[in-house]
């Protein structure tokens, strides 16, 4: 906790799918509800008990049929540990990426009526939503941080027009968030300064392939690739 406010961070977001334990276990491989509830406590006492503003904690996740009404009791109990943004809520993701951390089971969603349910009582509980946490978009605004994330426009081709840096839980740095495994060990914040990464050869050529919308395989299923 010392390191992450010593570090300047002006924001986390944290994923919560329930405000069951055993049901939010049961929506993603190795979730431990309580362990997330912990840690975001355990930051927000450390930052205010030794005067830092930063980190502000943000609350996003993924609803399912039969938790698309838990979002209002979601909001309320990320709020009494710490959290105070909201950022945003969407059913199971379908990009390549997301589906190794999703049981089975779950997968089901994907091709079914599942995907719009969800989405309109996400919709119908974000008024509520907005008045118990601020939105991320405001408090974006408040702190001058660019949050579009619109990028330049090919011109030509649909492309991926990503403008912020990513950066796992390792410290590896991905040029998308979609992307959620290592893909070059120059591109460690443990070892390499931002600077370096960006001038990183490889780096720049994947960047550019993507702005020229030349995807691999993992930008399947991501609606930058079927514009």
């Amino acid at each position: 906790m010392k390191k992450i406010c010593e570090a300047g961070i002006t924001y986390i977001s944290v994923s919560i799918d329930s405000y069951d334990a055993s049901t939010f276990a049961d929506s993603r491989i190795d979730g431990d509800l309580n362990q997330v509830l912990a840690g975001i406590r355990r930051l927000a006492i450390y930052r205010d008990d030794h005067g830092f503003r930063y980190p502000r904690i943000g609350l996003k996740g993924t609803l399912f049929g039969h938790t698309q009404n838990q979002l209002p009791g979601i909001v309320a109990l990320a709020k009494s540990h710490g959290v105070d943004i909201f950022e945003s809520f969407q059913p199971l993701n379908t990009m390549s990426t997301y589906i190794p951390i999703y049981p089975d089971d779950k997968l089901t969603a994907l091709t079914t009526d599942e995907q719009d349910q969800v989405v309109s009582a996400i919709h119908s509980d974000m008024a509520k939503a907005l008045t118990e946490l601020k939105p991320v978009q405001q408090f974006c605004a408040e702190e001058g941080i660019a949050v579009s994330n619109s990028g330049r426009p090919n011109g030509i081709r649909s492309n991926c027009d990503q403008e912020w840096f990513y950066a796992l839980l390792s410290g590896d740095v991905t040029p998308c968030c979609q992307i959620k495994s290592p893909i070059s060990p120059n591109w460690s914040l443990i070892s390499h300064s931002i600077d370096e990464i960006l001038a990183d050869k490889l780096y720049e050529n994947t960047r550019f392939n993507l702005w020229n919308g030349l995807f691999p395989d993992y930008c399947k299923g991501c609606y930058k690739t079927n514009r």
